[in-house]
């Protein structure tokens, strides 16, 4: 005999439990061999907490698929000999059927799940089966007040499922044997409502008729998770090798078994109530934190090799700081290190992947070892962060911790920044790189399909627009690639909401809003309200955005004049240079070698390469800047030319007051807000 007792400390009751998983094999052994009656003595004199009803019920069914489900049921069907005996069982019985979650289900889904899902087989006996559909009835009733008004009526009903099952789906043996019609049961069952404790009522047809349709069209089929196993492994076995397969309907009951069980076990959680008391003792957390940490890191480091979306990765990031910052405050080295190698691996990837963009395709160092065979030397562990964080964590905890903390952030920044790049380069590739989309500081947001309408000549044509922190792209799609028609640089663009529904070539457009822009202007038309709210609130987020980082490096711009020269007389005019063109370029694209000279060249507004043959380069008479002939198509006056000089797109849209903000053009101030309606 095992005698369990309650133990002082932690690590003593995690000794308790194991001797406790002991006791529970040897209990399984002793049902298996010499049946439940036995079992529960065994229990009674093992450990206390089984020796209740209550908690030998929830033995029975938290072990129900290791143990003889039709013995389970046989002992529940016991009614006993003695009063003491009596009132044993009826408290197993109501306490194993309230492990069952009947909430919210209808009479036959409850008794299916009972059937089914239980824990026991039926017993054969009238009288048990009974006594176990009264116990059934206690508990639907008690979890769905108001469904029934007396709980007999659900023992009624109950008991007739239980019959009509059986008669509706036994295999019938002679030709004069019928099944049961749905008048036979209307006439079982009249009469024997209880409603409102007057009884000799009718049961309502609807309700009758919906129990027989249920029944009939599926029949209860009670099959425990090892049984299905088994079948399906059979069934498979027999199939192997033919062409034709089978076994499809046992597959599919094994399948709804385990999901079954599955919903039940989640839903028993969803029920249970647990305080937890918080404890700052060292002692108990690194106990827990011995016994978890191999356990969390493996875990981490798996789901991180397999997963690469953002969100999931940044939650093992998380995961990797939390577990590096228990071990030094803990002071255990081994599983600090154990968590920071993950983190250090991370970040050594990423940085290496990021020199890898940054360097040419045939560099010395992209001939040498591979990033595998860098990690497996372990280099990403002769970082120099890497070896000043474990310096520092002997030295000072709290600088240990901060040094983390910004590793750990860096990490994730680095993390979503080559995802959202990848996406970037995906995209450039399904718009068969014909323009350039990769930049450092440039998000997809979304994309969408819509009809474009010509302010012009009202021409209309769906397109798919794609949405970025810059720019406005809408393409046509030919098989998995797109052929861009227009880029739009958002900087440069208003809306305006078209409140009142138009008739353009005697079609309805009730969605409507216009961008306007001096690259091009037109109408997008969306198929509802949503759609609109949705498109007109993310353009106006991104020029905001826009407008506010234009601000940032004017003003950057003019701090660098004015301490070259307060009193330079050009410097309105030299601010006003620099307010639309010259920005996009040098702190948006840098695509024409004022940057990086590695950087591909290219047109700063339809963001298309310079090519010698069919995009040439053209200078804008007002800003100075490259750009290709068809984004430099208008004229302007500049230095107080009489004739218009060539001028591109964007410096069009400043000198004429076109573009969204607060700014000065010709001496004058210009406000334009960014989003107006179609009346203002």
């Amino acid at each position: 005999k095992i005698r369990l007792q309650r133990r002082s400390t932690w690590s003593a009751r995690q000794l308790m439990q194991a001797e406790s998983d002991l006791v529970m094999e040897q209990a399984i052994r002793k049902f298996k061999n010499d049946g439940c009656k036995k079992c529960y003595k065994y229990m009674r004199t093992c450990n206390p907490a089984y020796s209740t009803p209550a908690g030998y019920a929830d033995f029975l069914y938290k072990n129900q698929d290791k143990l003889d489900q039709k013995e389970i049921g046989d002992y529940l069907g016991t009614e006993g000999k003695s009063e003491e005996e009596k009132k044993y069982f009826e408290e197993l019985r109501r306490h194993h059927f309230k492990n069952n979650q009947f909430a919210g289900a209808t009479l036959v889904q409850a008794v299916r799940i009972f059937l089914e899902n239980g824990g026991f087989y039926l017993p054969g006996e009238g009288q048990k089966i009974g006594l176990i559909i009264e116990s059934f009835a206690d508990a639907y009733h008690a979890q769905n007040s108001g469904k029934f008004a007396h709980k007999d009526d659900v023992e009624v009903l109950a008991y007739q499922v239980v019959m009509l099952n059986t008669d509706l789906h036994r295999p019938l043996k002679k030709k004069t044997d019928r099944r049961m019609t749905l008048e036979e049961l209307i006439r079982n069952l009249r009469g024997q409502c209880n409603e409102g404790r007057k009884a000799g009522k009718d049961y309502n047809r609807e309700l009758i008729e919906s129990i027989y349709n249920e029944v009939k069209l599926r029949p209860f089929r009670a099959m425990t998770a090892a049984e299905a196993q088994k079948i399906l492994e059979e069934k498979l076995a027999k199939n192997n090798g033919d062409k034709k397969g089978g076994g499809g309907g046992d597959r599919m009951q094994y399948f709804t078994t385990i999901t079954r069980k599955a919903e039940i076990e989640l839903a028993n959680t969803a029920l249970i109530f647990q305080t937890y008391r918080s404890s700052k003792s060292p002692t108990i957390v690194k106990g827990l934190y011995d016994v978890c940490w191999w356990l969390v890191a493996s875990t981490i480091d798996a789901v991180l090799k397999s997963n690469k979306t953002v969100e999931v990765v940044h939650l093992c990031i998380d995961g990797v700081r939390h577990g590096t910052r228990l071990g030094i405050r803990l002071q255990q080295e081994t599983e600090r290190k154990a968590f920071l190698r993950i983190l250090a691996e991370l970040h050594f990837v990423e940085v290496e992947r990021a020199k890898e963009k940054e360097e040419a395709p045939n560099s010395k160092r992209r001939k040498g070892k591979t990033l595998a065979m860098r990690l497996a030397n372990n280099e990403h562990e002769r970082a120099l962060w890497y070896r000043r964080l474990n310096m520092q964590v002997k030295r000072n905890q709290e600088k240990a911790l901060t040094m983390l903390d910004q590793i750990v952030e860096e990490t994730k920044s680095r993390v979503a920044h080559d995802k959202e790049q990848q996406v970037l380069t995906e995209l450039q590739s399904n718009f068969g790189n014909d323009i350039i989309l990769i930049e450092p500081t440039r998000k997809f947001i979304f994309q969408d399909k819509l009809t474009k309408i010509s302010d012009r000549t009202n021409k209309k044509e769906e397109y798919d627009f794609f949405l970025f922190s810059d720019l406005l792209i809408y393409a046509k799609q030919k098989g998995r690639s797109y052929n861009v028609h227009q880029v739009l640089h958002l900087s440069l663009a208003r809306i305006v909401d078209v409140i009142v529904p138009r008739m353009i070539k005697g079609v309805k457009h009730q969605y409507l809003f216009k961008v306007s822009s001096p690259q091009k202007s037109f109408l997008m038309s969306c198929k509802d309200a949503a759609q609109k709210s949705r498109w007109i609130n993310a353009i106006v987020e991104v020029i905001e955005e826009v407008m506010r980082r234009r601000q940032a490096y004017l003003q950057t711009q003019q701090d660098q004049m004015s301490e070259g020269d307060s009193k330079n007389s050009d410097l309105e005019s030299s601010n006003n240079l620099q307010v639309m063109s010259s920005w996009i370029a040098t702190s948006e694209m840098d695509l024409f070698g004022k940057g990086d000279s590695k950087v591909v060249q290219g047109c700063k507004l339809c963001i298309r390469p310079f090519s010698k043959l069919y995009r040439h380069k053209k200078q804008c008479n007002y800003c100075r800047d490259n750009v290709c002939g068809e984004c430099r198509s208008k004229r302007a006056s500049v230095g107080g030319k009489k004739k218009g000089s060539m001028v591109c797109d964007a410096c069009y849209g400043f000198i004429n007051g076109l573009v969204s903000g607060t700014y000065m053009t010709g001496g004058k101030t210009v406000s334009v807000p960014i989003l107006s309606r179609e009346s203002e």
